[in-house]
């Protein structure tokens, strides 16, 4: 009898179609499995690195700097323009940062150019910001102050 042929009732002779179906079906062996699993692991870990990648840089792009402004405002809302330079920082509102001003009068008609200053302690690249305000101050005229 041959291998794939099977005796039924009444010894007639049946060909198992199923048990050659089978050996002959294209089906992933357990070799292919892993290595497309580990491919697939491969693609994973790349994509993870990418997004973390992004996601630094999202995170330093959202970093609040400190600017000028602040302490502009703050200097005008005093009304003494006409006060010497000063240095200072912003103590637990922006821990890190320090400020330096620097007054001159421009010209003789009263207005005074104050320069504002912003550095960071911690700031890896040394950031400065700038800022010059003009303020007039009519008490100061023929550079008498």
């Amino acid at each position: 009898m041959k291998p794939n042929a099977a005796v039924g009732a009444g010894g007639i002779t049946i060909r198992s179609s199923r048990t050659s179906c089978l050996r002959n079906e294209g089906a992933f062996t357990l070799i292919e499995v892993a290595v497309a699993s580990a491919v697939l692991a491969i693609a994973l870990f790349a994509l993870i690195g990418v997004c973390a990648h992004a996601m630094r840089i999202a995170r330093r792009l959202d970093m609040n700097h400190v600017d000028c402004t602040s302490l502009a405002a703050e200097f005008s809302l005093s009304n003494r323009v006409d006060e010497p330079d000063q240095s200072g920082d912003f103590g637990n509102l922006h821990p890190g940062y320090q400020w330096q001003t620097h007054s001159e009068e421009v010209g003789t008609n009263g207005l005074i150019q104050r320069d504002f200053i912003v550095f960071s302690s911690f700031d890896k690249q040394g950031t400065e910001r700038h800022l010059s305000v003009y303020y007039y101050n009519p008490n100061i005229i023929r550079g008498n102050r």
